[in-house]
């Protein structure tokens, strides 16, 4: 089903959003914006329903990766990565299924779940960017196989279910201290796959 421009929405409204959300995407992806791609979502989620959103934005998302991970070819680092990809498998089964239980309600159902959890994801994450902003470190899992597991499982798990589990990441790996071009190709090539 192709995404359709809502009856209220005007089409200058529409693709002025869509074109920043792309926009927005393609800087974060680019290793510039940092966390700033989670802003994507509610752009989008001003013209579109969730269930169009996340259908526009999975092959904005898998471009973005395939052109960021050809600029950032062999910055990858495997001693966290490898871990982190076992966890994330394990998370887009567990939201797979989430996603699976969640298409047997009714649509209004579906649709309120759906909105309610990316808007959650999108507030605690702008919610730890403050927390930050006010000199705050934010608090880290050790950086241990386990723990790139966990971190790997949940990133994996909303990852599935609203395409924004960067910043998640990103904390987790930034408490490395590595160089900006190591860190950027680990997130590059962990969204990736």
């Amino acid at each position: 089903m192709w995404p359709t421009i809502p009856a209220d929405i005007t089409p200058a409204l529409y693709y002025s959003c869509v074109g920043i959300a792309v926009l927005i995407i393609g800087i974060s992806k680019a290793g510039f914006g940092g966390g700033v791609g989670i802003l994507a979502l509610p752009v989008m989620a001003v013209v579109m329903p969730a269930s169009h959103m996340l259908g526009v934005l999975l092959p904005v998302l898998i471009a973005a990766d395939v052109l960021s991970n050809l600029h950032y070819l062999r910055e990858y680092e495997w001693r966290l990565l490898s871990w982190l990809l076992l966890g994330a498998i394990g998370g887009v089964l567990a939201g797979t299924l989430g996603f699976w239980f969640l298409q047997q309600t009714n649509i209004e159902v579906f649709q309120t779940v759906l909105s309610l959890l990316i808007g959650s994801i999108c507030l605690i994450v702008v919610a730890m960017q403050v927390y930050r902003l006010f000199g705050k470190e934010i608090p880290t899992l050790p950086s241990r196989p386990g723990s790139s597991l966990a971190v790997g499982f949940v990133a994996g798990g909303v990852s599935t279910l609203s395409h924004s589990a960067g910043p998640i990441v990103t904390i987790y790996l930034l408490q490395e201290q590595v160089a900006k071009r190591k860190l950027v190709g680990r997130c590059c090539f962990i969204f990736y796959w």
